[in-house]
């Protein structure tokens, strides 16, 4: 592309690296994303699993069963936020992939348009079955969000009654 560039009037070649510079800005924008997205997630899921553990080994303690309902309302509102996070964040991630992909329309040739290439692999995932299901992430981070939760309200279930229901010892 330089020599291309070299031969080319001053306004096409501004134009040219104002979308390099755009071009970069988005691919650091996706990538940045898809990280912190997986980040947070791991940092949240990680948490709820060390959480869940503590919880459980406290749960028929008298003394620990508020903070125990406290901690699994907690849980569950940060399990949630998991869920929004990741589909706020999926939003920027796929305006940078179609700023990227009309640059690379624009400006490169098709053997080096990547983010074309990668759209294409994955406008249709579900051309084969056992990749559709893979390929979808937020899929997965739905279904790891509505496991966590399920298990959040059963301990939380558990915990109210134990608090509530089981005073005289008999449960």
């Amino acid at each position: 592309m330089p020599e291309e560039i070299a031969g080319t009037p001053p306004a096409e070649h501004e134009s040219f690296e104002i979308a390099k510079f755009v071009y970069e800005r988005s691919q650091e924008t996706f990538h940045h994303d898809d990280t912190f997205m997986w980040e947070v997630a791991s940092i949240i899921w990680g948490a709820n699993t060390l959480l869940l553990g503590f919880t459980l080994e406290a749960i028929h303690d008298p003394l620990a069963r508020p903070l125990i309902i406290a901690t699994s309302v907690i849980a569950i509102a940060l399990t949630f936020f998991v869920n929004h996070f990741f589909s706020l964040a999926k939003v920027g991630q796929h305006i940078a992939h179609e700023m990227c992909r009309a640059i690379e329309a624009k400006f490169f040739p098709a053997e080096l348009a990547l983010h074309t290439k990668i759209h294409e692999k994955y406008e249709n995932p579900c051309s084969r079955v056992w990749f559709c299901f893979y390929a979808k992430s937020r899929t997965w981070v739905h279904w790891i969000t509505w496991l966590l939760v399920a298990v959040w309200l059963f301990v939380l279930c558990w915990a109210v009654r134990l608090q509530f229901c089981c005073k005289s010892g008999s449960c």
